[in-house]
């Protein structure tokens, strides 16, 4: 796991030179171990106490904006704009469509 204190700027910190495919690829691994420890084995009720529930369903909010290009129902400003410098380091790429960060403007955020 990239963030065992279930950090979410922690791994967005460390997927930000990632190409597209390999962001994808890290964040459904980070998830679905996180996920693995959160339920039905020991220790399960202390990671979900450490915030592994939050961190995975903050994963899945990742995922649906990097695959859909939408910003996912319920994500809070805080991870909406960590959001920003990936969507950036993406579109320098070439692997990221400019389009996007017109999202971030904060004028058309609600």
């Amino acid at each position: 796991m990239i963030s065992a204190k279930y950090d979410f700027k922690e791994f967005v910190d460390a997927i930000i030179d990632k190409d597209y495919h390999e962001i994808l690829a890290m964040a459904e691994k980070e998830c679905t171990a996180t996920e693995g420890r959160s339920y039905g084995v020991k220790g399960a009720v202390k990671a979900r106490e450490l915030g592994s529930t939050k961190y995975a369903a903050r994963l899945k909010k990742l995922l649906f904006f990097m695959r859909y290009g939408i910003v996912p129902y319920g994500i809070n400003d805080y991870d909406y704009y960590l959001l920003k410098p990936l969507c950036e380091a993406l579109i320098r790429k070439g692997q990221f469509k400019s389009e996007v960060m017109k999202l971030f403007d904060v004028h058309e955020r609600d």
